[in-house]
C-alpha cells in the first residue's frame, strides 16, 4: 500500500516561513507598535492662514501616538523622522524651507504628513539673521505633493461638517472657521461643509495617497480663535492624525499578506 504524504512537516514549514517573513518585515521597516509622531514646534515660527495650535491641544489630540516635539534644527536631521509614522506641521500655510528636503524625502519614502490649517505648503518661510521671514504665496512646494492650486471659497454660516460617506469616523460637533480653502490636485475630500441645500460647499479635510505608500491629510481652513484647543478641534486633529497614520500600517499589512501568501505555497 502506498504511503500517504505526511502533511505535518509541510504545515510546520509553512508556519516557519510565514513567521520568518513577518519577522523580516518588522525588522527592516519602522513597524513598531508605538511608532512615534513627530510634531514640528519652533519658537518664533509664524502661523499663516490659521491660528496657533497650543502644545497642550496637540498633546491631547495625539495621546497614544507617542508624540515627539522637534524644533527646526532637529527636523533638519534625517534621524528625527526615522521610525516615525507621522509628521505634523501645525503652522497653517507656512513651509519650513530649511527642513523641506527632509520633509519631502520622508513623504516620498512612504512617510505620512498632517498639515493643520491654512493652504497646504503655500507660503515658504526662511530664517534670516535669526528671524523667520515669510515669502510670497506660491504653489511651488505644494506641487511636489501633487497640490496644484489653492484658493479661498465661500461657505455659509449654516453649513455643517460631515465626513465623507462610507468613512466610519467619529462625528465632529462643529468646524468653526473664518475662511475655507479649496485645493486642486490629485486628492480626495475626506470631510465636507454641507450647506442647507445639501451642497458640498468646501472640503476642510482632504487626503492624498502617494504611490510610495505615504499619505498627507490637510485641515484646510482658517479657524476661529480658540478652535484648535476646543473639544471639537482636538477631536478633528485626532481623527485626521489617526487616518493619516493608517496609510503606513495598511501598506505593511498588504505587503505582509502578499509575502505570507507566497510562503504558504509548498
Amino acid at each position: 500500500m502506498k504511503a500517504e504524504p505526511d502533511s505535518c512537516p509541510l504545515a510546520a514549514i509553512t508556519l516557519l516561513r510565514s513567521f520568518a517573513l513577518l519577522s523580516l518585515l518588522l525588522a527592516v521597516s519602522p513597524a513598531q507598535l508605538f511608532a512615534k509622531t513627530v510634531v514640528f514646534e519652533q519658537a518664533g515660527f509664524p502661523v499663516i492662514d490659521s491660528q496657533e495650535v497650543p502644545r497642550s491641544a496637540l498633546t491631547r489630540a495625539l495621546d497614544g501616538m507617542n508624540p515627539l516635539f522637534a524644533d527646526l534644527a532637529a527636523l533638519q536631521k534625517t534621524e528625527t523622522l526615522a521610525d516615525a509614522d507621522l509628521l505634523v506641521l501645525p503652522y497653517g500655510s507656512a513651509v519650513p524651507v530649511e527642513a523641506w528636503s527632509v520633509i519631502e524625502s520622508h513623504f516620498h519614502a512612504g512617510g505620512n504628513l498632517l498639515i493643520i490649517g491654512g493652504l497646504p505648503m503655500h507660503v515658504p518661510v526662511t530664517q534670516v539673521d535669526g528671524k523667520f521671514q515669510a515669502g510670497r504665496p506660491q504653489d511651488t512646494y505644494g506641487r511636489l505633493l501633487e497640490f496644484r492650486h489653492a484658493y479661498e471659497v465661500p461657505v455659509t454660516k449654516a453649513a455643517q461638517f460631515r465626513w465623507k460617506d462610507g468613512y466610519p469616523l467619529p462625528a465632529i460637533s462643529r468646524v468653526r472657521a473664518r475662511r475655507f480653502f479649496a485645493v486642486e490636485g490629485d486628492l480626495d475630500g475626506l470631510g465636507y461643509m454641507v450647506d442647507e441645500t445639501g451642497l458640498r460647499a468646501a472640503a476642510p479635510v482632504i487626503v492624498a495617497d502617494h504611490p510610495s505608500g505615504g499619505r498627507v491629510v490637510c485641515l484646510g481652513f482658517d479657524p476661529e480663535p480658540g478652535y484648535w484647543e476646543s473639544e471639537a478641534g482636538v477631536s478633528l486633529v485626532r481623527q485626521a492624525a489617526g487616518y493619516a497614520r493608517q496609510a503606513r500600517w495598511t501598506s505593511r499589512s498588504r505587503l505582509c499578506s502578499r509575502l505570507c501568501g507566497r510562503a504558504s505555497r509548498p
